[in-house]
């Protein structure tokens, strides 16, 4: 796996050969569930079984959480982490313990990981559509040269000149992008996404560490959130966090409710086919309601 130039237009691209293997694997069985663990790597960290993240699953596998390398990299290092033992196959469908608990392993993974000159992009592709290759969920942290990549996602809220875009928008008195609030953070609806009904969590002040201060909020505000899009929506997450720049951090969730097309692909032009104020509404209407199908 190298980073290349396109020669045409000067984009770089990540060519991965090798990942094509993955798609051919055996369908034995699932390794990711308990009982499988010698058909990953070695694992890289684990979260030990909690009684209270799921009723007996966690405790028969030995485990609430774990991580690993990526058998098939995109960059080195590539990890694969697991946030429950169970065979749940969609992120909405997990405990709000469980999704704590695979929240705090991956972000003590991606601590573990930052390198000078490198950018951690720690992500999940929820969804065949959003480009899972397995049913059972789990997380990705790909390593890769900092710059360009971290600053395409934190070129506005790096507080230049005092000014920084969720910091506009969280001091807004009553923004109506504001989808619901909490302590420290706020779920609100992406101003400008790349695909109509993105959803930010992110913290209502300037913050560019994710401290484990705010784990379960950001567990809780994310669960609400993956309740929006429709049951079968596949979606695609990912936390961004640079902590040289001083970047206020955020976690993007980007439910895939259209395909990137002609347009999209060849002229980087994202085309978003709803109104990111109606998308706040709609949030909002979901999540009064008392249950999401």
């Amino acid at each position: 796996m190298t980073l290349h130039e396109d020669p045409i237009t000067g984009d770089v691209r990540l060519v991965a050969p090798g990942r094509a293997a993955r798609l051919g694997r055996s369908s034995s069985g699932c390794p990711f569930c308990p009982g499988h663990e010698d058909a990953t790597p070695t694992e890289t960290g684990r979260i030990a079984a909690r009684a209270h993240v799921d009723a007996g699953a966690s405790l028969d596998a030995g485990w609430s959480a774990r991580s690993f390398p990526n058998l098939y990299p995109l960059t080195d290092p590539h990890e694969v982490l697991v946030p429950t033992p169970r065979h749940v196959t969609a992120w909405r469908d997990l405990t709000l313990p469980e999704l704590e608990a695979g929240l705090e392993l991956l972000l003590e993974r991606r601590r573990a990981l930052l390198a000078p000159d490198r950018y951690v992009h720690a992500f999940v592709n929820d969804g065949i559509q959003a480009g899972a290759s397995l049913q059972h969920v789990h997380a990705q942290l790909v390593s890769v040269p900092a710059g360009t990549h971290a600053e395409r996602l934190t070129r506005g809220v790096r507080m230049v000149d005092d000014h920084c875009a969720l910091c506009d928008l969280m001091g807004a008195p009553t923004s109506p992008y504001l989808v619901e609030r909490g302590r420290h953070l706020a779920l609100v609806a992406h101003p400008l996404p790349r695909i109509a009904g993105a959803l930010l969590v992110t913290p209502l002040t300037h913050a560019s560490t994710i401290g484990m201060d705010v784990l379960a909020e950001l567990a809780a505000l994310l669960h609400r959130a993956l309740q929006v899009a429709a049951r079968d929506t596949a979606i695609n997450l990912w936390i961004v966090a640079d902590e040289a720049a001083q970047a206020h951090w955020y976690v993007e969730l980007q439910p895939r409710t259209a395909y990137l097309a002609g347009v999209e692909l060849a002229l980087g032009l994202n085309v978003v086919g709803a109104d990111p104020l109606a998308a706040a509404a709609h949030a909002r209407e979901r999540l009064a309601q008392p249950a999401q199908g």
